[in-house]
This record gives C-alpha cells, sequence and structure tokens, in this order.
C-alpha cells in the first residue's frame, strides 16, 4: 500500500511525543512493506519569518493556500492509496488534506475537526 503521512511538527526546542509517534508509525509501516511518503511542515520555520508573516499565521491555521498547493503536488506526485493525517497544528492547514486525498484519508484522535461549512468547501 502507498501511504502519504502528513505532519506538521513541533519545534525542536520543544521535542512532542507526537513526533516521535509519528516517526515510530512511518517506520512501522515501512517495516510492514508499505510505501511511506511525507509531507511535513516544521514548526522551526517560523522563526525565521517576517513579522508581518507572523501575524498572518492565526489565519493560516485554517487556510492555507500555499500549503495546500504542495500537498496537492506531493499527492499527485505520489499518488498514495491513503493520506494519514497526524498533526495540522499550525503549519498544515486542516481543510486540505481532507478534501485533497478525496476519501482517502485516515486520522489521529488528535486532529482537529472543523465544522462542515469549513471542512467541505
Amino acid at each position: 500500500m502507498r501511504i502519504l503521512v502528513v505532519h506538521g511538527r513541533y519545534r525542536s526546542s520543544a521535542p512532542s511525543g507526537e513526533n516521535i509517534v509519528a516517526d515510530q508509525e512511518r517506520s512501522a509501516l515501512r517495516a510492514a512493506g508499505h510505501w511511506v511518503g511525507t509531507f511535513e511542515r516544521d514548526s522551526d520555520e517560523i522563526a525565521g519569518w517576517s513579522l508581518a508573516r507572523k501575524a498572518s499565521l492565526p489565519a493560516r491555521v485554517v487556510w492555507n493556500g500555499a500549503v495546500k498547493r504542495d500537498l496537492a503536488r506531493s499527492i499527485a506526485a505520489t499518488r498514495p492509496d491513503v493520506v494519514h493525517i497526524h498533526n495540522t497544528f499550525p503549519l498544515v492547514e486542516p481543510v486540505g488534506p481532507a478534501r485533497l486525498s478525496r476519501g482517502r484519508c485516515s486520522g489521529r484522535g488528535h486532529v482537529p475537526q472543523l465544522p462542515a461549512a469549513l471542512r467541505d468547501r
């Protein structure tokens, strides 16, 4: 099976169990013989942003056109059977993965759920 794992990594200065779980799950899936691709954004990127870009972060949490385009390219290039979403906060907006995966989307219990009006746009 071809699996694309989508994960927004937490800052390296504050390591998280969620990053560890995402890494371990990828390793376990590969060990089981699956092809596993990765689409990640790293919260460490934020430190290098301009003040204006940092101010736009709250809006990017729910709609990030650049990430959505990058993810669409990744899905088109890798053609996964399943898109597995870990953490979307704060750099992978949650609407994109679910819509772009065309129903081949799974998520961990900690993936935020959006109101249908936002999720289904």
